[in-house]
């Protein structure tokens, strides 16, 4: 176990969020494996109280782009917001999203308010993070590269991607192959002292 705990420290320490991608043809099947597993996730009375859906056309690709930018463009305007602007200035971000097109999907996640039946969900957003992380596991552990991405004003995903009034946008996860001429930005993780305290 020992062992093994190390070498998973290796390999999730080399995870790194990439912001371009190549042309990739991914087999769906894949993704799909990756969904499943990250539903294996617990949640609060095996509700699984959440929702995917995957977006390989270019067309639709071209819509979440372009709205996500507009959002994204008012956004990094707002100088109520340049706490936060100067926050991701080391990750060298803007309103331009090309990842949204370029990655070969986007897992779009949703988290349920309530069950269909109108019933409740226990402990939505617990549920919803833990399968998400999950996910991003999954899809590390099969070589594809990926990145997080909560567009400013999310809700207009219920009605583009025509889903139910009890589903909420939390999260998109592109991804494909990374384009290695993408520059990583210069970051640093936290070490094992400021994460952990052990009585």
């Amino acid at each position: 176990m020992l062992e093994k705990s190390k070498e998973l420290k290796r390999i999730f320490n080399q995870r790194r969020t990439y912001r371009n991608f190549i042309e990739a043809d991914i087999d769906i099947e894949i993704i799909k494996n990756c969904l499943l597993a990250a539903s294996s996730a617990p949640s609060g009375a095996n509700q699984q109280g959440y929702s995917f859906v995957v977006v390989k056309s270019d067309e639709m690709k071209e819509k979440i782009r372009a709205i996500s930018e507009e959002n994204e463009a008012t956004f990094y305007k707002n100088e109520k917001n340049k706490n936060w602007h100067d926050d991701l200035k080391k990750l060298k971000t803007n309103f331009q999203k090309p990842f949204l097109t370029e990655a070969s999907y986007l897992i779009c996640i949703f988290y349920h308010n309530k069950l269909a039946n109108g019933n409740k969900i226990y402990y939505p957003l617990h549920g919803v993070g833990l399968a998400s992380g999950m996910l991003l596991s999954a899809l590390n552990q099969v070589g594809l590269n990926t990145i997080t991405y909560t567009p400013s004003g999310m809700n207009f995903m219920k009605e583009l991607l025509d889903r139910e009034s009890y589903e909420i946008p939390y999260l998109i996860v592109a991804c494909g192959i990374k384009d290695d001429s993408y520059e990583l930005p210069n970051i640093k993780r936290k070490t094992l002292s400021e994460l952990i305290d052990i009585y």
